[in-house]
């Protein structure tokens, strides 16, 4: 049938089947009968029709009926209530089309892809479904009318609205994408009394530069900004909500105040966006979710006391102020939570908390860490972590661990300070190739391997009163000990403990060596450095087990006796 051009339907006949005259793509002209009241799904798709006039008696129309036909240029619509889905998808040649103002809706896709000159919308339209003109640029700009209209899935997507767009009250938005990738629109204004912005609904949006958020506004919903160049935000108080990515690849935005009322932000809100900001989350904020703030760069962070988590990759790859303090109410940090940052120097962690895998992975700038409660330390936390110099924790009341290479490859580090209880897995130092001074609290419990290749360790601390489990473990670091709070009655048990492993140790508080003839073991006093102030040092420095940054200068001087 591709060379048909003309058609004379004989009175009589009331239907046009399915698809009946689908690819006749030269067939231009058709009379239709009286008789004809039905035109059934995809009957015209891809012919040569350059006008066509539907006439009133035809009721009962299918979908798709004049898809894909590109040549048209002028088509008159009978005075149906509605327009089929599918029914102008991929048609018209920049064609003027008036909607009659017997419709009320418009069904899904009906215009999507279509090129026209203009959308006129009667006052009579009172739906636009999904896709209804998706990608359907015109060269004059949308007008909606000014009647309630309810708007679907990317009905608008792709579309020339005014530069200055204001979502009213009576575009009831329903769905998702509605006004996406409209790119000529530069400023929204969002009605007082709309609750909710949905989904996606001015995504990509490139040219998008100012949103008036009223103070009705609840919700904002996932990727409803996205991709914009919207350069700041003030949210009012009533916002509780803001959803997954919704303003994600925002690279303009300086400057966002969040209302009081926020408890939520999505993950991937922020992701690829905030730049030089002096950032302070909301005061209600629980979590703060995967993804949030990956790839900014932050000047400054304030966590409020609420924030109990902080999930999976929240500040990867961001630049960072160059101390942040993790309140005592966080208590877990997730996977790669940190991972790849730069600029931060100083990490404080005031609670007990679980650290995930690879939460710092190569934090490459960090120099310090401080911890001041039980600590969980997941696989490979801090590897790789080549700047990092000191490690401080605190007294702790319960147990500490640390897992396989979560030090690993840190090789800048010099002096770690290991609170009572801990447990270090394999490897949980290895590749430390800087380390020198270990300080091991009381009940440690070290894998024989958990400083492999540290090659210039020169001294290990520890207090007596300790089980020594880890003699039996680290041999390699045998006659590197200095101990603690022993005194002069305690000298027998400690060559005992110490015989067929080591021929001397050191002793904080002795003045003189003390040599044991039966085991061949002499006990030193401790390096130079500890015998200042008449061997009384070791009360501030190790007795009491406040490891100040002054103690640990001593302690790096002691290093290159």
């Amino acid at each position: 049938m591709i060379n048909l051009k003309i058609v004379t339907l004989e009175e009589g006949i009331s239907t046009i089947f399915e698809s009946e005259f689908a690819n006749c793509i030269n067939l231009n002209e058709i009379h239709l009968p009286q008789s004809i009241t039905t035109i059934k799904n995809n009957a015209f798709d891809n012919t040569g029709f350059v006008g066509f006039v539907l006439p009133d008696h035809v009721t009962n129309l299918g979908s798709g009926v004049f898809k894909n036909c590109k040549s048209l240029k002028q088509f008159t619509f009978n005075n149906n209530m509605f327009i089929p889905k599918y029914f102008f998808q991929n048609s018209f040649n920049f064609t003027e089309f008036t909607i009659p103002q017997t419709v009320v809706d418009l069904r899904d896709s009906c215009f999507e892809n279509s090129k026209l000159l203009s959308i006129q919308l009667p006052q009579s339209i009172r739906s636009i479904r999904s896709y209804a003109f998706h990608n359907c640029y015109t060269p004059n700009i949308v007008v909606l009318p000014d009647t309630t209209i309810y708007l679907f899935d990317y009905c608008f997507s792709g579309c020339h609205f005014s530069n200055i767009f204001i979502l009213s009250t009576q575009i009831i938005v329903r769905s998702v994408y509605c006004f996406e990738n409209c790119k000529d629109i530069e400023k929204v204004i969002i009605s007082n009394g709309i609750k909710k912005i949905y989904q996606g609904t001015f995504a990509n949006c490139q040219n998008l530069l100012d949103v008036q958020f009223p103070n009705s506004l609840e919700t904002i919903d996932e990727r409803a900004f996205m991709n914009t160049k919207i350069n700041s935000i003030e949210l009012p108080d009533s916002v509780t909500y803001i959803g997954t990515g919704t303003f994600s690849n925002c690279y303009y935005l300086k400057n966002i105040k969040f209302g009081s009322s926020v408890n939520e932000i999505g993950a991937r809100c922020f992701e690829n966006t905030l730049i030089d900001y002096h950032m302070k989350l909301p005061q209600n904020l629980k979590i703060i979710r995967s993804f949030c703030f990956k790839n900014c760069s932050l000047r400054s962070i304030e966590i409020p006391e609420s924030v109990t988590m902080i999930d999976i990759g929240a500040f990867e790859n961001c630049s960072l102020p160059h101390q942040i303090i993790l309140h005592s109410k966080i208590n877990m940090i997730g996977t790669n939570a940190f991972k790849d940052c730069y600029s931060l120097t100083e990490l404080r962690i005031n609670g007990s908390c679980k650290l995930g895998y690879a939460a710092f992975n190569n934090s490459r700038d960090l120099t310090e860490l401080k911890i001041f409660g039980n600590i969980f330390v997941t696989y490979d936390c801090f590897i790789n972590c080549t700047k990092l110099q000191t490690i401080i924790m605190g007294k702790t009341h319960g147990l500490n661990t640390f897992q396989s290479g979560a030090f690993s490859n840190c090789i800048s580090l010099n002096l770690i300070q290991i609170a009572d209880n801990s447990i270090l897995d394999a490897e949980t130092f290895s590749q430390c190739f800087n380390l020198e001074i270990i300080y091991l609290g009381q009940g440690c419990r070290i894998n024989p391997q958990a400083f492999q290749n540290c090659v210039n360790i020169k001294y290990i601390i520890t207090d007596y009163n300790d089980h020594l489990e880890y003699f039996y473990d680290i041999n390699n670091y045998a006659h590197k000990y200095i101990f603690n709070n022993i005194t002069k009655a305690d000298y027998t048990s400690l060559f005992q403990k110490l015989y067929y492993k080591v021929t001397y140790a050191y002793v904080t508080g002795l003045c003189r060596p003390y040599y044991d003839e039966e085991r061949g073991i002499t006990l030193f006093p401790a390096p130079a450095i500890f015998k200042q102030n008449k061997c009384k040092l070791q009360e501030t420095l190790l007795h009491e087990r406040d490891f100040s940054r002054y103690h640990f200068e001593m302690l790096y001087l002691l290093t290159q006796t």
